[in-house]
């Protein structure tokens, strides 16, 4: 039965009191640990349906951890946080775009913790993922390497592996042209498609769009896994005779176009050395005011106009940029339209027409420089005085749109990158830096997000020693196979650790015990009576002093000498209806004085 208490008091309301915080528990879990507590890890590919030759069935590949469709967890992760990264209404979990990078590449890896394996979320700043692959059974490059990935509290997945020490601040890249969302209008994985539409690149982080005609998207720059052996990561930009991008002019690119210091790179894999094409340009459109007789009005129209071949005289020309590929040497030339700079590669061009290089232009202290692969290769004067500025439209590929004079660039280009001050050295290296477990070029670190509150880790880089890091291999199915048959590899060897978020409420309520009051019991040895005058014959001590008052109570010494003062040992909380809510327990008795007020706190959590 509940204790009876001795005195009810209501509380106030400002007595209660309810503080949350937030403890954390720490989980480990190996690959060897998946079925058992249910976690979920699933490979997720981009690839449209693929039908068999004379049959209506389709061929997606499976997990082999759970037969899930690898193209619909692609397409699951993507809505549910990448195609709409940014936008509250649409996405699951929001992230802030100035400090989340959100890439979703076409083969990623997607690792689901259960919630009850974590609480109400992952900690920020707590996951750890470390993989070890290896090379004879897992990846087709037969490599053994690990990886370390830990989250950073902004829901990016960095890979520790990967110096970022001398990666320039993102706030410096002015302009920024990738090609590898593009795979989004692949038929399939494996095929190519000439592209005419529009490409987004990111001009001061912001989006814009580019226009781009019959471009080839393939495979893009090679990461160098040993000195035979390269892997493609990422996608680029294969350019044809009729190939050619156009971006429109910004008031932005003026940045580069004065004798201010800035660095231009980028990564190009030409097709052969024996001809002259036209990388970048800038110059194959002018603004002209002409008179307009038909309304009898002065108009502005922008017209083409006809340039020597990349390598001539271009002092007349105002142009502030135009790197070429002449044979084997690469050439960068400006003009303000009196004065002409021309540099050229002190070194050839020599790498097998099937290998890339990283090209960079820098311009500091009035000297411009070239630099391949992160070595100097060509230094001269001064960009001319004066701003060589125009409105003219940049163009990938070719120098002027038209065909009878344009000197189309053949070849792949990819990465192209355009900071506001000069790169030192170290900083150089790291556009250049391919090799495939360190690898910058990309200049990130970042492997993947953590979205913290759905408990889901995404590994997703455009670098191909991610793709099957999390699995034994993978045996992607193609159009000679039975359909659904082909599965990608069990788990590998790794591990996850990370923290459970949890939150906890401590209660408490201030019991508040006025002096001269509660001075009572409901222990019958401490009840007083007037003695009747009958000797109790059960008492040895004291004969008369102490007499029979009723039946089971008696009058001890202590009140004759002294008063009673009776000793707290329970303090329950009851509701307004009488039901109890909580009771507290004392560890040892408190005497209930009565010369002063008592308070008494209790508290509990949940």
């Amino acid at each position: 039965m509940p204790t009876i208490p001795s005195v009810f008091r209501n509380l106030r309301t400002n007595d209660v009191h309810q503080r949350p915080f937030k403890a954390f528990k720490n989980y480990t879990v190996g690959n060897d640990e998946f079925s058992g507590r249910k976690f979920e890890l699933q490979k997720a590919v981009h690839k449209k349906i693929t039908p068999h030759v004379g049959d209506a069935t389709y061929n997606y590949p499976l997990n082999s951890t759970d037969d899930t469709n690898q193209h619909v967890i692609w397409n699951w992760i993507d809505h549910r946080y990448y195609r709409y990264p940014y936008d509250e209404a649409k996405c699951h979990e929001l992230t802030n775009p100035m400090k989340t990078e959100k890439f979703l590449n076409w083969n990623s890896s997607v690792v689901t913790i259960p919630y009850h394996e974590m609480g109400e979320r992952v900690k920020p700043g707590s996951l750890l993922l470390q993989s070890y692959v290896t090379g004879s059974s897992t990846n087709k490059f037969n490599k053994s390497f690990e990886i370390t990935g830990s989250d950073d509290s902004l829901g990016n997945l960095r890979d520790l592996t990967i110096p970022t020490t001398f990666i320039p601040s993102a706030s410096n890249n002015l302009f920024y042209y990738s090609f590898n969302n593009e795979y989004r209008i692949f038929d399939d994985n494996y095929g190519l498609i000439g592209a005419t539409g529009s490409i987004d690149y990111k001009l001061r982080k912001m989006n814009k769009k580019s226009y781009v005609s019959n471009i080839e998207i393939e495979p893009g720059i090679n990461m160098q896994v040993s000195e035979s052996v390269h892997a493609s990561s990422g996608l680029a930009g294969k350019f044809t005779d009729k190939s050619f991008i156009s971006i429109q002019h910004n008031d932005l690119f003026d940045e580069m176009q004065r004798c201010d210091e800035w660095t231009l790179s980028l990564w190009i894999k030409p097709d052969n050395l024996t001809s002259t094409g036209s990388i970048i340009s800038k110059y194959s459109n002018v603004t002209e005011q002409y008179y307009d007789g038909r309304d009898k009005m002065q108009k502005t129209r922008t017209i083409n106009k006809r340039v020597k071949k990349p390598g001539d005289d271009f002092s007349k020309i105002r142009t502030p940029m135009q790197i070429s590929l002449i044979n084997d040497i690469i050439h960068y030339q400006t003009s303000d339209g009196s004065n002409e700079l021309n540099i050229s590669a002190t070194a050839s061009y020599t790498h097998a027409s099937s290998s890339w290089s990283n090209i960079v232009i820098r311009n500091s202290n009035n000297l411009c420089e070239f630099l391949i692969n992160g070595n100097g290769s060509g230094i001269s004067g001064s960009i001319p005085r004066g701003s060589t500025t125009n409105y003219a439209n940049i163009l990938f590929g070719r120098d002027t749109l038209d065909t009878s004079t344009g000197h189309q660039f053949k070849g792949s280009l990819s990465e192209v990158r355009l900071f506001n001050y000069a790169l030192n050295a170290k900083e150089v290296k790291t556009l250049a830096n391919n090799d495939f477990y360190t690898g910058s070029l990309y200049q990130t670190n970042v492997m993947g997000n953590i979205f913290y509150r759905n408990g889901q880790v995404v590994v997703t880089s455009p670098m191909p020693k991610y793709q099957d890091m999390l699995f034994t291999g993978s045996n992607e199915s193609n159009a000679s196979e039975a359909p659904g048959t082909a599965k990608s590899g069990l788990p590998n060897n790794f591990k996850l650790k990370y923290k459970g978020q949890y939150t906890i409420y401590e209660n408490e309520a201030m019991v508040r015990i006025p002096m001269n009051s509660f001075n009572v019991s409901t222990n019958p040895t401490s009840t007083y009576r007037p003695a009747s005058g009958i000797d109790n014959p059960c008492n040895d001590v004291g004969a008369g002093a102490e007499q029979f008052n009723g039946p089971g109570e008696y009058r001890k010494t202590m009140f004759i000498t002294g008063s009673a003062r009776p000793y707290i040992t329970t303090v329950g909380l009851f509701n307004d209806k009488g039901q109890m809510l909580a009771v507290g327990k004392m560890a040892e008795p408190l005497e209930k004085r009565n010369d002063i007020d008592m308070n008494i706190i209790i508290r509990w959590d949940y």
